[in-house]
């Protein structure tokens, strides 16, 4: 069982992550705000944190950066609903901060699942993965690295 934070602004979203993800087997806590969630990981870092790439007060990015300057090495799945473009002037910068994958909203339940799973693995069997975009019917497919759609 992994301990799993996830940050978005939006509460139905956060509902429907953690059912899913809880009924996976993780515990699972919440944050609607980047800088609370750097507090919850400086009290206890999470395994895995799922970040909302677009939140008021303080966005993913600046979440990101936050962690980074704190030295708390926690996997980020990075979920946006901005749309490809809004989205993909981002990818790189997230990249860049140390995101593992970045998805996009709306994400179908199973491949949250399948890439919280595909992270937490250990390494040998496949844990580390470059930066993937979920755009509609393409999606990540965690069976083969090759699957995987690389922003570079």
């Amino acid at each position: 069982m992994a301990q799993i934070l996830i940050v978005d602004d939006e509460p139905d979203v956060c509902t429907v992550m953690r059912r899913a993800l809880e009924a996976a087997g993780h515990a699972v806590d919440v944050a609607h705000d980047g800088a609370v969630a750097v507090g919850m990981c400086r009290a206890s870092a999470p395994d895995l944190m799922v970040l909302d790439l677009f939140m008021p007060n303080c966005d993913g990015i600046e979440t990101m950066i936050a962690l980074n300057r704190a030295a708390i090495g926690v996997k980020i799945v990075v979920i946006s609903g901005g749309g490809l473009w809004e989205s993909s002037r981002f990818l790189k910068i997230a990249q860049m901060l140390g995101a593992a994958i970045v998805l996009a909203k709306p994400i179908p339940l199973a491949v949250l699942i399948d890439t919280v799973e595909y992270l937490l693995a250990p390494e040998d069997a496949g844990g580390e993965s470059p930066v993937a975009v979920g755009m509609g019917d393409l999606q990540p497919d965690f069976t083969q690295q090759h699957g995987l759609l690389s922003v570079s």
